[in-house]
């Protein structure tokens, strides 16, 4: 009878090239040893960091590598009744330890911001938590949902995309602020993934679909647009109204759209003949749900879009 076996395997994340990073434990009878590993070949061999190996139980549940230090590595896991960060800054050759305060919940997933390699974000099943110290504390980013499955660094949205339980997907612009939802019409408030490319948002429900994002450009990395033609959005995020500023090359009929991200019509700005120049319309946003908008502007034979985010 096997008595030693491991099993870490709780979270992966690709580093660069050929380089792998896992976590989880190790068990050795009668104990669970929390453990990292990576992988420089593409997962063909690996190399294991035991990061506890005192008795009882220890596991690491989530792993992040810095995006701007490919050495600093951050693991989050549990040894007995204290949460931990372990973490690296020499590509595992050695490893801190620090337990950690006002973290709640079981580790889903975890990221580091590519702007700040301080500030770390954490899917807890006990909601959505931040740390700006390296992950010593932590405190709770947002009430507006519950636990949270999975995060993603986004380039199409600039900011983290959190997967919540019970309120879709939502979106940590910039890592600051407060998150907005993105769009909540997934037919399942339990979002379990997501995954991102160079146009769409994809996320993966509980209740068993997959659903695309509205790409309101209509091609691949957003403009559509001749040089003299410009769409701004200001402020951005509005509350109760925003002004669309419109450049034209010359008098001509045009159109100000607002989509949502699952691609419906939610309110037609202006419509009719537009100044040559610049213009500026008044769109009232008190009407609408909070969350992210494309406002589409389109002229005789050329357009331009620009993403709005409405928040109360």
């Amino acid at each position: 009878m096997m008595d030693s076996y491991y099993g870490d395997g709780y979270d992966m994340v690709h580093q660069h090239g050929q380089t792998l990073w896992s976590c989880g434990y190790k068990y050795e009878s009668p104990n669970y040893k929390a453990v990292a590993s990576v992988s420089h070949d593409a997962g063909s061999s690996w190399t294991r960091h035991e990061l506890y190996s005192g008795s009882s139980y220890g596991y690491v549940r989530a792993i992040a590598v810095d995006p701007s230090d490919p050495d600093r590595v951050f693991c989050l896991g549990y040894e007995n009744s204290v949460y931990k960060v372990y973490s690296t800054g020499n590509g595992g050759a050695s490893w801190n330890e620090i337990s950690v305060s006002g973290y709640s919940g079981t580790p889903y997933g975890l990221a580091v911001c590519p702007t700040n390699g301080n500030l770390l974000a954490a899917a807890s099943s006990g909601g959505f938590y931040a740390s700006y110290d390296a992950g010593a504390t932590w405190s709770r980013v947002t009430y507006d949902f519950g636990g949270v499955n999975d995060l993603v660094e986004s380039s199409l949205f600039n900011g983290l995309l959190v997967a919540t339980v019970d309120g879709g997907v939502w979106l940590w612009e910039g890592w600051t602020g407060s998150p907005v939802q993105v769009g909540s019409d997934l037919g399942h408030p339990d979002v379990a993934c997501m995954a991102e490319s160079e146009e769409f948002l994809y996320a993966g429900t509980d209740g068993g679909a997959a659903w695309r994002s509205y790409n309101g450009t209509g091609v691949a990395g957003g403009q559509e647009a001749g040089p003299a033609v410009h769409l701004g959005v200001y402020p951005n995020p509005a509350t109760d109204f925003a002004t669309l500023s419109v450049t034209l090359p010359a008098e001509q009929n045009a159109s100000l759209e607002v989509y949502d991200l699952a691609g419906r019509l939610a309110v037609t700005a202006a419509r009719g003949t537009m100044d040559r120049g610049d213009s500026a319309f008044t769109l009232d946003t008190s009407s609408l749900s909070p969350g992210i908008y494309f406002v589409r502007l389109t002229s005789e034979g050329e357009s331009a879009v620009a993403r709005m985010v409405v928040t109360r």
